[in-house]
């Protein structure tokens, strides 16, 4: 039977999801937090440093769950590549050298999108799901390999921001609480697409039933 990280990984979910909630509720209701959601420029609210503070930890919390989500749909993808492919060379290059099997229009995109491509066979991959894909893995990445930045305030309004890095490196999605919903909807839509397309006759569904794997089933209220 093939081993896999994924319930380590789930767990490691599950835990920071519970904590960044418990940081969520503290502030939730807080003049502070409403006031920030606000549009308005005209709405004024009193500035709270506990809560501030706890709203810092919050979004870091949520950055967490986000690079450990898209971690255990990678661990997941491995593991059903390892699960479907005809023998051991074939599942040790689709996992460590994707570009050997895709098309060289899909060369740029991240592993994760080489993998869905692999896994796919050759049958015709909706759009949607490898935009999604690649968002996630984008999202990952701006987050584990942070570029610094510069800020110049010359006065008057007028600010000059430098950015050290060469690539793109632009979040995704927000790191509020309440946006993770978002975030784990399109989760859900990768790793559905995983089970959907690997067609393993319930061989990995007895495996991966040991753990309620739905990434929406975190978000309470």
């Amino acid at each position: 039977m093939i081993h896999s990280a994924i319930h380590d990984n789930w767990d490691r979910v599950q835990i920071m999801h519970s904590m960044a909630y418990d940081y969520y509720c503290e502030t939730k209701d807080s003049e502070l937090r409403q006031g920030m959601g606000s549009s308005s420029c005209e709405d004024s609210f009193a500035f709270n440093a506990f809560v501030f503070e706890t709203m810092r930890k919050e979004a870091c919390l949520v950055e967490a769950i986000m690079v450990w989500s898209v971690i255990a749909i990678e661990t997941l993808i491995n593991h059903v590549l390892a699960e479907v492919s005809p023998d051991e060379l074939s599942a040790k290059n689709a996992i460590e050298y994707p570009d050997k099997r895709i098309d060289k229009r899909y060369k740029k995109c991240h592993d994760l999108v080489k993998k869905l491509i692999i896994l796919n066979d050759g049958k015709e991959i909706n759009d949607e799901i490898l935009l999604v894909a690649e968002n996630l893995s984008e999202n990952r990445n701006a987050i584990v390999h942070d570029k610094p930045f510069e800020l110049n305030d010359y006065g008057d309004g007028e600010v000059k921001i430098i950015n050290y890095s060469l690539r793109e490196n632009e979040k995704k999605y927000s790191n509020k609480y309440e946006d993770l919903k978002i975030f784990f909807k399109d989760c859900d839509k990768i790793k559905d697409y995983i089970f959907s397309a690997s067609d393993l006759n319930g061989k990995l569904c007895s495996y991966s039933q040991c753990v309620d794997f739905s990434f929406s089933s975190l978000i309470i209220g």
